[in-house]
């Protein structure tokens, strides 16, 4: 999670700094606001997709919650390789899972109703 939280910071940080700024007002974009930055509106569907998935990593768990969240946030950045997509997202929450539960023993958002289920026998697999 600190690593989702470190993307995101990052990809917060990149968009809002001078570098993306539209200067040309006839520049198609650029809405007549020279110093709106180009690539503010993924900024912003980053930001909503972080809190969404705050809300949802409790009700859906970590297992379902992550490889949404990150799938989602990679599509936004771009991204169209759906191998890379899929590999990424289903990936980097088990690695986490591995970690976190396995070798340090910390519980992880498990979910609630169908999804409890489900995340305990998967979280339970390293141990």
């Amino acid at each position: 999670m600190a690593g989702m939280t470190l993307v995101a910071i990052s990809a917060l940080a990149s968009a809002l700094s001078q570098r993306g700024n539209v200067t040309d007002p006839e520049q198609p974009g650029a809405a007549g606001n020279g110093d709106q930055s180009a690539i503010a509106r993924p900024a912003w569907l980053i930001i909503l997709c972080s809190a969404a998935y705050v809300m949802m990593v409790g009700k859906l768990g970590f297992l379902l919650a992550s490889p949404l969240f990150l799938a989602a946030v990679i599509v936004i950045q771009g991204s169209r390789h759906w191998p890379t997509i899929v590999g990424s997202s289903i990936g980097i929450p088990i690695i986490v899972v591995v970690v976190v539960t396995g070798l340090s023993g910390l519980p992880l958002p498990l979910g609630v109703g169908p999804f409890l289920d489900l995340g305990i026998a998967i979280i339970g697999m390293p141990r």
